[in-house]
């Protein structure tokens, strides 16, 4: 929902996804964000694996209130991130996150997550051990089929973003850190 560039991993959940697109004819994995000279490739891959129907290259857009709320998951790719902002919006509007285990991306992720089989649950979505392309077929997969995890993860994302994100909560900190350094 931003760049489509290099480091946010676009051909690894191409990739991905198209294992287990066939599974799921009803759902669609949109890619949004302003070309930043990856939409050729990408394109490329996704007529050579016969996606065209599945996978949707789309342009960056300023009403991006309407892109989350009509999503039903959110899955990063990337390889590098610092604080993923799009994560946070993503939490925001109660979307459950699917994300390879990277940076501070579990920053994002509630604590205490259940490990099973090498996937990493946590209460608002579900990580992965980076460059695991099957454990990242197998969360998204787990998370098309089954609309109760979906929408429970979905509702601790909200929850999530509004106790530890939300502007408030930001102020606070700021504050609180302002205060220790006049100290």
């Amino acid at each position: 929902m931003d760049a489509v560039n290099n480091h946010k991993g676009f051909p690894r959940l191409i990739d991905a996804y198209s294992k287990i697109a066939h599974k799921f004819p009803s759902w669609q994995l949109e890619i949004i964000g302003e070309d930043c000279g990856q939409k050729v490739l990408l394109e490329k891959q996704i007529l050579d694996l016969q996606m065209k129907d599945y996978i949707l290259l789309k342009p960056f857009t300023s009403d991006m209130e309407s892109v989350y709320l009509n999503a039903d998951i959110f899955v990063m790719s990337s390889y590098t991130e610092s604080m993923p902002m799009v994560l946070i919006e993503a939490a925001s509007y109660g979307l459950p996150i699917v994300a390879y285990d990277i940076g501070t991306i579990r920053d994002c992720f509630a604590p205490n997550p259940e490990i099973k089989n090498g996937i990493a649950y946590h209460k608002n979505g579900i990580l992965v051990p980076d460059g695991d392309e099957n454990l990242l077929c197998e969360a998204m997969r787990e998370l098309l089929s089954n609309e109760a995890m979906r929408l429970e993860m979905g509702r601790q994302s909200l929850i999530l973003a509004k106790e530890r994100f939300s502007k408030e909560v930001i102020m606070q900190e700021w504050q609180d850190l302002l205060t220790a350094l006049k100290r």
